[in-house]
């Protein structure tokens, strides 16, 4: 009995090590990333617009940016509704909170559009996007960094280096056309759009060019911009649906009204994972996922079943093993009623 006891010990030794290696790897990659990247001396504030679905995520996203922006942090913001949940999480993680109320009412914003022809059908998605431009109107910051609340970073960012040349996360998504339509209807016929698409996760804004932008807008349609923004998707053969990021990174990088002189950027191509929420507290530590900037971990991924499921059958399985070395022990001790005498 005592051979097998052994065995499993062993066993059970060898599975913590194939499953905690990869753990025990991140920190001392982490160590190697941080002494090598690139850092600015730019600040910027950082801004998560959000809503309560995704208070959970939060908490990991903002150690994530403390840990890995390479810009100095000079304040953390969260925008979302005035609420004791959401007071007392800024609160927690030493955050400023901001009514969103106080930047656009959303009632009077869900009243304008219930008449209107939406690409999406919650009024929301559309509010949380004006939401995030209109901060850059009441900000002090030059620049702001907006951050889902999904988001977590696995490496080291520098937003903006220290000759003011921001970073654009890229990608090629193939619903850009109708964003591309949207920003072209706003900013003229005759706005160029490049191959790529700005949508992104997060994404860097200039205060000077938010309001460029905003007033760019509002002074051609003769109403606040986000009225011109969802007008721009009530034709017939519009095809066109509202993107902040892809509004905002054509504006500042292709539109001359945008900078009185031609401004310099960096472009980096998106690449991340999108993860189920279940794996937050691993991801951190697992030193093969720090080759991504950074992973997701959507609303509409929470509690996958299936994922759920392993995980518990595994932690059954973990406690199990651990168990029956234990009762073996005691089942065959000295004093034991089954030991033979």
């Amino acid at each position: 009995m005592k051979k097998i006891i052994k065995i499993a010990i062993i066993f059970f030794i060898i599975m913590l090590f194939y499953a905690g290696w990869p753990l025990l790897l991140g920190p001392f990659v982490d160590f190697a990333r941080d002494k090598t990247a690139k850092k600015s001396s730019v600040p910027i504030e950082v801004v998560f617009v959000t809503a309560e679905k995704d208070f959970e995520t939060l908490p990991y996203s903002v150690a994530s940016l403390r840990k890995h922006i390479k810009n100095p942090v000079s304040k953390i913001v969260l925008v979302s509704k005035k609420t004791d949940k959401a007071l007392k999480l800024a609160s927690s993680l030493g955050m400023q909170h901001v009514d969103e109320n106080s930047l656009l009412r959303l009632e009077s914003f869900k009243k304008y559009v219930s008449d209107k022809v939406l690409h999406h059908d919650r009024p929301t998605w559309y509010y949380q996007q004006f939401l995030k431009l209109l901060y850059g109107k009441v900000t002090t910051s030059p620049y702001f960094l907006i951050v889902d609340a999904d988001v977590v970073f696995m490496k080291p960012v520098m937003m903006i280096s220290d000759y003011k040349i921001p970073t654009f996360f890229i990608g090629f998504d193939a619903g850009r056309v109708q964003y591309q339509n949207s920003a072209r209807h706003l900013l003229g016929k005759d706005q160029f759009v490049p191959e790529f698409s700005f949508i992104c996760n997060f994404m860097l804004f200039e205060t000077s060019v938010v309001k460029s932008l905003i007033n760019h807008i509002e002074s051609k349609f003769k109403m606040p911009f986000y009225k011109a923004a969802i007008n721009a998707e009530q034709a017939k053969n519009a095809n066109a649906r509202f993107s902040e990021y892809e509004l905002y990174g054509i504006y500042a990088n292709f539109n001359k009204s945008s900078h009185k002189s031609p401004k310099l950027a960096s472009y980096l191509l998106k690449s991340h994972l999108q993860h189920d929420r279940i794996r937050m507290l691993y991801d951190q530590y697992d030193y093969r996922l720090k080759f991504f900037p950074y992973i997701t971990y959507d609303h509409y991924m929470k509690g996958n079943k299936s994922s759920y499921e392993k995980t518990k059958r595994l932690i059954k399985w973990v406690g199990a093993l651990l168990r029956w070395p234990i009762k073996s022990i005691k089942e065959w001790s000295p004093n034991s009623e089954n030991t033979v005498k």
